[in-house]
């Protein structure tokens, strides 16, 4: 498949056994160091996210590998699964990619959402965002929505406006996103 070449998303179901999923909620949430909002280079960006009413919460973020760093899949568990699902996405829709260029997880509690975004610019860019456990919550990609199903992944490319919407009776939602170089 020329991946590079979908012209709407694709989902991917059962992509890990949920008990890997409960094992990665729970190194994260034991492990795992989310901070406020994604990386905004704009001063104070955070503490605006996180106080102020004119700007919506983002969220938390745990960059377990940024675009910068060059990360061996061993060196973190959190890294291995995401290369675990990246390949098990690339084999059942049949591409092959060259590079994890980043690895994100998010939480989002109720209320909290990402605002319309985009990946990346680039157009031999794919994004894996992949979902650990159902919720009401979900992410709308070209305009479309996609409920959080437990264990699937949306794959789009990372030039395609997304944001997620949040929980109305769940408690919170994480998702983890990759992007892949291809």
């Amino acid at each position: 498949m020329d991946i590079l070449k979908i012209k709407k998303p694709i989902t991917v179901d059962n992509v890990l056994h949920i008990n890997d999923n409960m094992n990665i909620l729970d190194y994260i949430f034991t492990h795992g160091k989310f901070t406020l909002g994604i990386n905004d280079p704009r001063p104070k960006a955070r503490l605006k996210q996180a106080l102020f009413d004119d700007v919506q919460h983002a969220g938390f973020s745990l960059i377990s590998k940024s675009e910068k760093e060059t990360i061996h899949p061993f060196d973190n568990p959190l890294n291995l699964y995401a290369f675990v699902i990246a390949n098990q996405i690339s084999k059942t829709l049949n591409f092959k990619y060259k590079e994890i260029e980043r690895i994100n997880y998010n939480y989002y509690c109720r209320d909290q959402f990402a605002t319309g975004h985009t990946d990346c610019e680039n157009n031999n860019r794919i994004s894996i965002l992949y979902n650990f456990h159902s919720t009401d919550g979900g992410t709308e990609i070209l305009g479309k929505k996609y409920l959080d199903i437990a264990s699937q992944a949306k794959i789009f490319k990372s030039s395609w406006l997304h944001n997620s919407w949040p929980t109305v009776k769940d408690k919170g939602r994480v998702n983890l996103n990759i992007k892949l170089i291809v």
